[in-house]
């Protein structure tokens, strides 16, 4: 059986939940697209898919150059906060991804990036695109598994008490 709901994009917000966009398949064959917006907190691991994204974001916009990444799977840290993305909008048939973001300046503030769509096929395109698929599977299966529950802990279970007991801490 084929999947029958397919997410289209999917946004970090800015109070740490999660926005989907998706289309789901009716058994007539038709088509119902639907924006939902999660507000219990992405888990880090989500948030890690989604930085491991932000070197392509640079390089892809061509603000950052080839020459001043070593490792494209490991980039400086100082590169990689610099061009954080916050949407990813899968294209039809798994052909591709466009990552959107933003670019910080000298003066802090930040820029809006939105590069072309990257096609994983395009022998002509993005250097980077067998890399990026990857990443781009990874934020899929963590997107799944954010829908299947697998949010950041409670923050208030993350609260240190001395005594270990919640009623001494009272």
């Amino acid at each position: 059986m084929s999947k029958t709901i397919t997410i289209k994009k999917a946004v970090l917000t800015s109070g740490h939940g999660l926005s989907l966009e998706m289309s789901e398949r009716q058994k007539d064959g038709t088509y119902i697209d639907s924006k939902s917006d999660y507000s219990a907190p992405v888990h880090s691991d989500l948030k890690l898919a989604f930085r491991r994204m932000n070197v392509h974001l640079g390089l892809s916009s061509e603000h950052l150059k080839q020459d001043e990444i070593n490792d494209v799977d490991r980039p400086n840290d100082d590169i990689v906060d610099k061009y954080p993305v916050n949407s990813i909008t899968f294209l039809p048939d798994e052909s591709g991804v466009k990552i959107s973001g933003s670019v910080e300046l000298t003066t802090e503030k930040k820029m809006p990036l939105s590069p072309p769509a990257i096609k994983w096929n395009d022998d002509d395109g993005y250097g980077y695109a067998s890399e990026l698929g990857e990443i781009t599977t990874l934020v899929m299966s963590e997107i799944e598994a954010y829908l299947a529950g697998k949010h950041a802990p409670d923050a208030q279970q993350e609260l240190p008490f001395d005594n270990g007991s919640e009623e001494d801490a009272a």
